[in-house]
Formats: structure tokens, C-alpha cells, sequence
């Protein structure tokens, strides 16, 4: 059984925080030359989400913070192409972006902690906030992301979406966005169909969307990775690279959600759900347009709306 670090980065320079987390992906997914055991991979995963902390300040307290040797992350560091832990230290110590919460109680906590009195306050500092993860997540995600997301959920004979609790909600808006745009998009179970039926009908031409970010849902992870054995391409919209839908995913979409609203923030996520549809109505061209008339012709020919 392979144990510990194995392999070097081939990357030209030392990779910076994005390529950090790129990388953990892919070593994640075993597509890296880098081998990590799954301890390794832990350590990796919470440096990275612990970006910005206090502990970053020195390899004893973050040793420490992790319980693990600080020899392990001096190994990590050099595995990834660091001369030295300080080099790695430098690209961790960097203000952070957002961080993992405790988390509904601790959500919760920052709103009902909130003055009374200020309540406007509090609402004007949630956008912000808002504001910081959407452009957290456009920062996240490159030009060439979005041409492969759109020509991958284009180019499916079938689209899926799965997610439960509060991301059915933002698996239901794609569901709405996409089906605009796609002549075959559906949720993936729904009152006639369960879940396994409806994955046996998918192949290698069909994609599934889903969702979940922490704490993360065992039974959402579950069924990204009973699609991937299947060869059915997954898309995952997560929120860490230590995610398990990453590891159990084709094409892994990080999107922020801190802030103090008192469950998992949607608003980044639907920020992103909407650039992605654009993408996907602008790879379509005419297609989705003749989709879009057919759509409008049928909403005039059953008068649905009131003038």
C-alpha cells in the first residue's frame, strides 16, 4: 500500500494560492504525479482552508492546530515544490478569502449576536459579504472553466440535477435556467422516479449536476460517486477542494459561501449558476435562441402572462 509523499511538482515556479488548490484537486482525483497518502491529503486540504490564520504564523502552531509532526508539512511543502515551508508559509499567510464555519450554530450565532438596533447595519454588512464571495467565486473560476462547463452540459443527450435540503433550491433554479436553454434537463428524482432508477436511464453522454457544501451531504457525495464508476460525467459545485464531491467529480466548481447569514449563503452560488447558464445560451448560439422563441411562442399561445 502506498503510504506518504511520492512524486515532485512539475510546475516551472511553486504554485500560488489558486494553483494550490487546482493541485489538491487533481491529486485528489489521483491525476497529479504527486502521490499523498489520505493523511497527507488532509493536512494539505486544511492548510489551504485555513488560509489567512493565525496559526499560519509559525510551523509549530499550525503543527500543533492540525496534530500532526511539523516534519509532515516541511515534507509537504518541499513535495509541492517549495524549497522550504517559509516559501509555502508566504502564499498561505495571505488574507483570507473565506473559511470553513462550525457551522449552522455558528452561523446562527452571528445574526442573533447582532445589535437590534442596527439592524440595517447588519443587512448592509450581509451584502457585502455577498459581494466579497461572488467575487471570490468569479476570481475561483478561468475563462477556459467556463468553455468546458458549457460544452460539457451543452453537448449532453441528458442533463441532471441532484441536491437536497437547502441546494435543491439552487439545483431547481439550474434546472429552470438550463431547461430554457437545453431540450433535455430535469431534476434527477422526482415523485415517479427515485434516484437509482433514474441513473440506470444515464451513459457516458449524459451529465450530472450537483451540489453540496459543509457540512456536506453523505447521500449527495454518495451518488456523484456512484455516477463517476458509472462513466457518467459529474459536475460538483462545492465550496473546498477537500470537498467529497471533488474527489467523486469530472469538473469541481469552488464557490465561498462565508458570511453571517444563519445557514449556507446561496447568493455566490446563484451568481455563478447564472454566468454559467449565460455561457451555456452563448455556446448554443442559435440553437438555444430557437429554444428561447419556441418558449416565448407557447407562453403567448396558452396565456400565461397578463399584459
Amino acid at each position: 500500500m502506498k503510504k506518504g509523499i511520492k512524486g515532485a511538482n512539475t510546475y516551472a515556479a511553486p504554485p500560488d494560492i489558486e494553483g494550490l488548490r487546482a493541485l489538491s484537486i487533481a491529486i485528489a482525483r489521483g491525476e497529479s504525479s504527486i502521490y499523498l497518502g489520505s493523511k497527507t491529503q488532509r493536512v494539505l486540504s486544511k492548510l489551504i482552508e485555513l488560509q489567512g490564520d493565525q496559526s499560519l504564523l509559525s510551523i509549530s502552531s499550525i503543527a500543533e492546530k492540525l496534530d500532526v509532526n511539523p516534519s509532515t508539512i516541511s515534507r509537504l511543502a518541499r513535495s509541492l515544490g517549495y524549497k522550504r515551508f517559509g516559501d509555502l508559509q508566504k502564499v498561505l499567510i495571505q488574507p483570507r478569502t473565506y473559511a470553513p464555519s462550525d457551522f449552522y450554530r455558528h452561523q446562527a450565532g452571528k445574526a442573533l449576536d447582532a445589535d437590534k438596533y442596527h439592524l440595517i447595519a447588519e443587512s448592509h454588512a450581509l451584502t457585502q459579504e455577498h459581494k466579497r464571495n461572488i467575487d471570490l467565486a468569479q476570481g475561483l473560476i478561468k475563462t477556459q472553466d467556463f468553455e468546458k462547463l458549457s460544452s460539457t452540459i451543452m453537448g449532453a443527450r441528458h442533463v441532471r440535477l441532484h441536491a437536497i435540503r437547502q441546494f435543491h433550491a439552487f439545483t431547481s433554479f439550474m434546472n429552470y435556467g438550463l431547461g430554457m436553454i437545453h431540450d433535455d434537463v430535469s431534476l434527477l428524482c422526482d415523485a415517479s422516479l427515485n434516484v437509482a432508477e433514474r441513473l440506470a436511464t444515464m451513459t457516458e453522454q449524459d451529465v450530472l449536476i450537483t451540489a453540496s457544501c459543509k457540512p456536506y451531504s453523505r447521500h449527495v457525495a454518495e451518488v456523484c460517486k456512484v455516477a463517476k464508476s458509472h462513466k457518467i460525467t459529474t459536475i460538483a459545485f462545492t465550496d473546498y477542494a477537500s470537498s467529497p464531491l471533488v474527489t467523486h467529480s469530472d469538473i469541481a466548481v469552488l464557490v465561498p459561501h462565508d458570511s453571517r447569514f444563519i445557514s449556507n449563503s446561496m447568493v455566490a452560488y446563484i451568481s455563478i449558476a447564472e454566468c454559467l447558464i449565460n455561457a451555456c445560451a452563448t455556446t448554443a448560439g442559435s440553437e438555444a435562441e430557437h429554444e428561447l422563441a419556441q418558449r416565448d411562442q407557447l407562453i403567448d399561445d396558452l396565456n400565461i402572462e397578463q399584459p
